[in-house]
């Protein structure tokens, strides 16, 4: 039996209760079915919200309650409990799915200063070419950009002064302008492709965004390509609104 560095097989426990068999440390057995018997994860509001807005469990799914992890580390460590909430933290639930022609790892936040953003409607990524290689979607960064941005501003170098000097110089407003661009969806990919020649070529990227404003966004990667001078190394285009 493999045990923790230090102990041996002596110092646990094995306890069982119905199909389950728990391994403790000797003496802690009782104590574990003494809280099994309070309820088990599946009986929570909490967790069973959580995995609902995470939508299908797919081959494998996974929680944690992170808060409730900030909160138990200092006992863990044995050093003295923190007087920061942990309660911004929040709780994150993820999914792994297989479908006919790719693998989907989904995952949501929930619970913490930001809103909580349920999976894609749409069950999986942006429709991609046939010959993408590997691809990323995140939904809500507009969104959770906006709510976290008078954190963000208040940890900015230089303050105020350097945040208008750097939006003049890209010809942008913030947060408004990267709100838009970042959208309720982001999709990014990158096609089969020759990694071997990325010491001399740039890599074959692409990015898919839905934002309510299109036109917006169109325009503000037009005006950041100028200015930080990537003309004609970025195309981009509008589809639908």
């Amino acid at each position: 039996m493999a045990t923790a560095s230090g102990s041996s097989a002596d110092d646990l426990e094995v306890t069982t209760k119905g199909d389950y068999a728990y391994i403790t440390r000797r003496g802690n057995g009782a104590a574990v079915l003494s809280e099994l018997a309070k309820g088990s994860l599946s009986t929570s509001a909490t967790y069973t919200n959580d995995l609902a807005a995470l939508g299908d469990s797919g081959v494998a799914s996974a929680w944690v309650d992170t808060a409730g992890i900030a909160r138990l580390l200092p006992s863990l460590v044995g050093s003295p409990a923190s007087t920061t909430s942990a309660a911004p933290l929040g709780r994150v639930a993820m999914a792994l799915r297989f479908d006919a022609d790719h693998v989907e790892l989904a995952g949501v936040t929930r619970g913490g200063q930001t809103r909580p953003v349920t999976a894609p409607s749409t069950g999986g990524t942006a429709t991609l070419p046939a010959d993408t290689m590997v691809a990323l979607q995140v939904s809500g960064l507009g969104d959770g950009l906006q709510q976290a941005w008078p954190q963000l501003e208040k940890s900015i170098p230089g303050g105020t002064d350097q945040l208008k000097k750097l939006q003049d110089q890209l010809g942008v407003t913030l947060p408004g302008d990267l709100v838009t661009l970042l959208g309720s969806s982001t999709t990014v990919s990158m096609p089969k492709q020759d990694l071997s020649s990325l010491d001399s070529e740039l890599p074959a990227v692409g990015a898919k965004i839905t934002t309510t404003d299109a036109g917006g966004a169109d325009a503000l990667v037009t005006r950041l390509s100028t200015s930080l001078g990537a003309d004609g190394v970025v195309k981009h285009e509008v589809a639908g609104d």
